[in-house]
């Protein structure tokens, strides 16, 4: 389950840069898994084109 969400969230952060509504490292990104967890972008990466590596579960 946290796999799929994960990728979710990668497409989304994929579509959110093509925009250029978050050039660059500007912004962060960050998905709720369910009441406990959430996954969060790391700062400092190009959310552009993050992998599944570019995030922290929190």
């Amino acid at each position: 389950m946290w796999q799929e969400r994960l990728a979710q969230l990668v497409t989304t952060c994929h579509w959110i840069g093509a925009k250029g509504w978050a050039p660059a490292t500007g912004g962060n990104m960050s998905v709720r898994q369910d009441d406990t967890w959430c996954w969060l972008s790391e700062s400092g990466r190009d959310k552009g084109s993050p992998d599944n590596r570019g995030f922290s579960a929190g």
